[in-house]
């Protein structure tokens, strides 16, 4: 096998990192480097390759130790992946992960360099315009405490408040938090510290988040329960292709009927069933459920709801 396929493949940057710590290394500790930032199969083939003499010779052994042999190599941005990192900054929701130094020594690095596009170039006709605060700042306070607490596997106080103005503090074991397209906003999982109870809570409505001395329970969020449904997909206006990107994020298989129809089947978490309706709708007439009929149903009272909106105007 090749050493590195891929500048930026994932066996490039392990060995990279390997060779960052500039110091004699043990077997075991390598193998924790490579599982840490690898996949399952990754120890498989990077193993022998760096600790078995005649292949890579990237490490020289000495006993019981290997000792990086070459420098680890600092990465070398091109032009078109500069401005790839401009246009990522320049996204309200950096604010939300780097803090505002970093924010200001990557904006003077990048100083001179345009970016590949501008959000503002950028319509999301199917979003819905009510999306996170990226910019407010009680927002990005509550959001790095939330995630310092996953990180660190603290417990955190949150004061929360839902759409009908119901009140929800407590202490709570943060699980994950998701980001949804559709609904432009980060969502937290966690569960209460006092009895367990999952929550599902939009990071806009909370107002306060305190991080907590206590670790987090040993706790993991059960899986969401999957749903299925059977679409037919009519390749007119390449919907096929839209259908691809536009379920991109679902696990789904694609069945050819014939040149112009094909079978699609997507699985979809249950407390994504409302956006996945939507996605559906946008598609109109290129794209037919078939099942179940539960979900037909929703198709069917969310058209009517339109169709009566519509006609109230």
């Amino acid at each position: 096998m090749p050493i590195f396929s891929e500048i930026y493949g994932t066996y490039y940057f392990i060995v990279n990192q390997i060779l960052m710590q500039n110091r004699p290394l043990s077997a075991d500790e390598i193998r924790a480097i490579i599982q840490d930032l690898g996949y399952n199969e990754t120890l498989f083939h990077l193993e022998p390759q760096l600790l078995q003499e005649g292949n890579w010779d990237l490490l020289h052994k000495k006993e019981q130790t290997f000792t990086p042999k070459l420098p680890a190599i600092p990465p070398v941005y091109r032009e078109l992946e500069k401005r790839f990192l401009k246009t990522i900054l320049e996204d309200a929701r950096m604010a939300l992960f780097l803090t505002p130094e970093e924010q200001l020594e990557w904006q003077n690095h990048l100083k001179d360099v345009p970016p590949l596009f501008s959000s503002q170039d950028i319509f999301y006709f199917d979003q819905f315009a009510d999306g996170d605060m990226y910019t407010d700042s009680n927002y990005i306070r509550c959001f790095k405490v939330i995630l310092e607490a996953i990180q660190t596997n603290k417990q955190v106080y949150l004061e929360y408040e839902n759409a009908r103005k119901n009140q929800l503090t407590g202490v709570f074991s943060p699980q994950i938090l998701e980001f949804s397209q559709k609904n432009d906003r980060f969502r937290l999982h966690a569960k209460s510290a006092q009895n367990g109870t999952a929550y599902i809570l939009n990071v806009k409505q909370i107002h306060s988040a305190t991080l907590m001395a206590e670790n987090a329970r040993e706790q993991t969020t059960p899986k969401p329960v999957t749903k299925t449904i059977h679409c037919t997909l009519y390749n007119r206006r390449n919907a096929l292709e839209r259908a691809m990107l536009h379920f991109a994020s679902y696990q789904k298989t694609t069945k050819r009927i014939d040149d112009k129809t094909y079978e699609l089947v997507i699985s979809y978490p249950a407390p994504t069933e409302n956006e996945l309706l939507i996605q559906i709708l946008s598609f109109g007439p290129m794209l037919r459920v078939t099942a179940p009929s539960t979900f037909i149903r929703l198709l069917k009272q969310r058209l009517q709801r339109q169709t009566e909106l519509s006609l109230g105007d």
